[in-house]
């Protein structure tokens, strides 16, 4: 038995479609493409040494200094020069209206204080709390928070 050899053409490969195919895609997704917008980026025109506000900067405010510090007897406020309580037995009311008190007295002389409230690691959150509660009942309304 004699084996048949077929002979075999190679038929040329087309290239054709799968070009077309390839730039639809590329159309396709060219035109779907959206940019991300700069987020953030706002442009101002600012003013040059020009204008009300061309001469010194202005001289900022200091803040209302506000401590309290951890002492034998409990915490120790101080609100600028002023110690308002040296521990707790005058009870936390009293304390927090101690406080409001001299933050009145602040205001009354310059109504835009600010204050600054420095702490001591030790002091428990109560007693943070409390004074601050005090602070924002004589209206003081500003306040930020210092490493102590």
């Amino acid at each position: 038995m004699r084996r048949r050899t077929t002979s075999e053409t190679e038929a040329p490969l087309d290239l054709t479609p799968m070009i077309d195919v390839v730039f639809l895609l590329l159309i396709f997704f060219l035109t779907t493409l959206s940019f991300r917008v700069l987020e953030g980026k706002l442009p101002t025109f600012l003013p040059k040494d020009i204008g009300q506000n061309a001469g010194p900067a202005p001289e900022l405010l200091e803040p209302l200094e506000i401590t309290i510090r951890e002492a034998p007897g409990g915490a120790q406020v101080r609100v600028g020069s002023w110690s308002i309580a040296a521990g707790w037995s005058a009870g936390r009311r009293d304390v927090a209206a101690g406080v409001a008190e001299v933050v009145r007295r602040f205001r009354a002389s310059d109504p835009d204080v600010r204050g600054r409230l420095s702490v001591d690691p030790a002091v428990d959150y109560e007693a943070v709390v409390t004074v601050v509660d005090g602070c924002l009942a004589g209206g003081l309304r500003e306040i930020t928070f210092a490493g102590g």
